[in-house]
């Protein structure tokens, strides 16, 4: 692999320092929420999940994209995978938490959402959010950054070793992250057809919103 040279970070101007600061104080919080909800939860999901943010930091630096951000969103995104499908139900109606039809009708998608709302006190970033938020389907506003963490997730090498046809989509990841999405998705529509699994709708969107 080509190494790109060193970035230099620019140093803020005094108009955004304030926004700067901040910003810097809530990614502090979040790490630190996150540090002590991982350190409880099963060593095969921690696991996935340092893996997971192990990733996107490769993917953040390949492709000049905010390396945290990457880092965070990888590591929150599945910080409730290991709930009981009742208790995602319970605590997305008890919060008031806005989802899809479809992810109430299939409620092992709701994982995203509800860690999602949880770090919502420890962000004051969108897109850490929305990478949280939509991990599992994708989403068509993706930008990069919720594409990084979207591919990290899905090329963890537990699951690529499960299943090896996703070597395509791995190795497609540090040449364009659109086309190793779409790999991604052709691959997995097929198997979700061939297993009779219903769909995400937002999958089909994010997928139209690439080819």
């Amino acid at each position: 692999m080509i190494r790109r040279p060193p970035r230099s970070t620019p140093k803020p101007s005094s108009a955004a320092s304030d926004v700067y600061k901040r910003q810097i104080i809530m990614n502090n919080d979040l790490r630190t929420y996150l540090n002590e909800k991982i350190s409880v939860l099963p060593k095969w999901l921690s696991a996935h999940l340092h893996r997971t943010a192990e990733l996107a930091v490769k993917f953040a630096d390949y492709y000049e994209e905010d390396i945290q951000k990457c880092e965070l969103a990888a590591l929150s995104h599945d910080i409730v995978k290991h709930y009981d499908n009742k208790d995602l139900i319970n605590i997305v109606l008890t919060e008031n938490i806005d989802c899809l039809d479809f992810e109430l009708k299939n409620p092992n998608v709701l994982h995203g959402p509800v860690a999602s709302h949880f770090i919502l006190n420890y962000i004051d970033d969108n897109v850490i959010f929305e990478s949280v938020r939509w991990h599992t389907s994708g989403h068509h506003t993706f930008n990069n950054i919720s594409k990084i963490v979207f591919l990290s997730d899905k090329v963890d090498p537990v699951k690529v070793k499960k299943r090896p046809e996703l070597n395509e989509v791995r190795k497609l990841a540090f040449d364009n992250l659109d086309e190793s999405i779409i790999k991604y998705f052709d691959i997995q529509f097929d198997y979700f057809e061939s297993n009779k699994i219903v769909i995400h709708p937002e999958s089909v969107k994010f997928y139209e919103s690439l080819i």
